[in-house]
């Protein structure tokens, strides 16, 4: 299938089935199939982030106004007219996805439609801030993003044996950088301490560790340099990430199974 970015797409409902995530939006709205806008083709990886579209606009206007009033603003709801009707993109339920699960473009008289390139913009960047703030700990997305990138990476790594080595190296990091975040987001010192790191690094480089629109070696090279940036930073965090290890070691380790005690017999 020629992938084209800024068009709309229809899921497989094996994806979902494979995903096991109840905050997925559900496959089919009204009787039909929901269409879902390809946001994202990134030419240096497999994944393609998928916004669904629902038609319930005045639901979403309605909670666009109250996150408006209580946070200044809705990142994850943007309405934006498609197919000459106004559309709610959902990007509080964006979601990873690879090619093998797209069933078919959507089209009207045979002609795939596009999204205007305005509204690709808006929804690039709110996008873009949105993956910065899940990489940060900061819920905004319900569904789980970094289980579903992994579980898509997984996914070609098993079954795209012409990606070979590269795509192992690439998954690997991404596991490992997975797991960095999750260290970090459990200690509140060390979540604090990587993001005033992290900005400073930003500032001086000019690059940001949290930018997703980079490939997943590059942003863990950045990881690894803004931990030992800071020596006094560097041994708490490896402090903690030999613990986390130990702790899911433990987790893992089969428990031996119990051997039944003997009855006791009474005196006679």
């Amino acid at each position: 299938m020629d992938i084209k970015q800024g068009y709309v797409y229809h899921i497989k409902d094996e994806y979902f089935e494979i995903a096991k995530d109840d905050k997925l939006m559900q496959n089919k709205e009204n009787g039909a199939y929901r269409p879902t806008y390809l946001c994202v083709k990134d030419e240096k990886s497999p994944i393609l982030w998928m916004v669904p579209m629902s038609s319930r606009v005045e639901k979403y206007e309605r909670i666009i106004k109250a996150k408006t009033q209580k946070y200044g603003e809705s990142l994850g709801i943007i309405i934006g007219e498609f197919n000459g009707k106004k559309s709610a993109f959902l990007l509080q339920n964006m979601f990873p996805i690879i090619e093998k699960y797209l069933s078919h473009i959507h089209t009207k008289n045979n002609v795939p439609v596009p999204v205007s390139v305005s509204l690709q913009s808006q929804i690039a960047t709110n996008m873009k801030r949105i993956k910065r703030l899940n990489a940060r700990g900061k819920k905004v997305v319900f569904t789980d993003i970094s289980r579903l990138e992994a579980l898509m990476i997984t996914e070609m790594r098993d079954t795209n044996k012409k990606i070979g080595n590269s795509f192992e190296i690439v998954s690997k990091k991404l596991d490992k950088l997975n797991e960095s975040y999750a260290i970090l987001n459990a200690n509140p010192y060390l979540k604090q301490r990587y993001s005033q790191l992290a900005a400073e690094y930003e500032k001086k480089n000019g690059v940001s560790v949290y930018d997703t629109s980079l490939d997943v070696p590059k942003r863990f090279d950045i990881h690894n340099e803004i931990i030992v940036s800071d020596l006094k930073f560097k041994a708490a965090y490896i402090k903690a990430r030999d613990e986390f290890r130990s702790q899911q070691a433990i987790k893992q380790t089969p428990q031996p199974a119990r051997k039944p005690s003997s009855p006791k017999h009474g005196k006679r």
